[in-house]
């Protein structure tokens, strides 16, 4: 595997999620056997603002994913990144991000079979999100 403070390679990102430890599963979420999500940053939860363990437990991981984030987005503002697999989620709105902030999606390796849904005004697609209809 290269260094996590080398040069970002997608090739990479299987074997290191193999080396860290999945988080529970987002609540509601649709479990396969090879299902996987890790998290690390800053967190806001009933109010309560702190970092997540992950960030204290695995900074040169924290780091490596702060770098490729940079690399595709440079001036993308954000506090926490996320690595999902195989994961199934309900539709949900991240109701305690900073007024007018975005949430962006990197893809770190090829797949087919799944898709994601994004809210977008002028999308397509109409899905209802907390009993509101809502396009993306």
């Amino acid at each position: 595997m290269a260094k996590l403070d080398g040069p970002i390679d997608p090739v990479d990102f299987p074997q290191l999620i193999s080396l860290l430890v999945s988080d529970p599963a987002p609540r509601g979420a649709h479990i396969l056997p090879d299902s996987f999500a890790w998290s690390s940053g800053g967190f806001i939860h009933g109010g309560v603002a702190g970092v997540r363990t992950n960030a204290r437990m695995y900074p040169s991981v924290s780091r490596y994913l702060t770098k490729l984030v940079h690399a595709v987005l440079p001036e993308f503002r954000f506090s926490t990144v996320t690595l999902f697999r195989d994961l199934m989620t309900p539709v949900h709105i991240d109701a305690r991000n900073e007024q007018g902030s975005l949430n962006a999606i990197i893809a770190v390796s090829t797949f087919s079979g799944g898709g994601l849904w994004v809210a977008e005004s002028s999308g397509p697609d109409v899905r209802e999100v907390n009993g509101r209809p809502m396009a993306g």
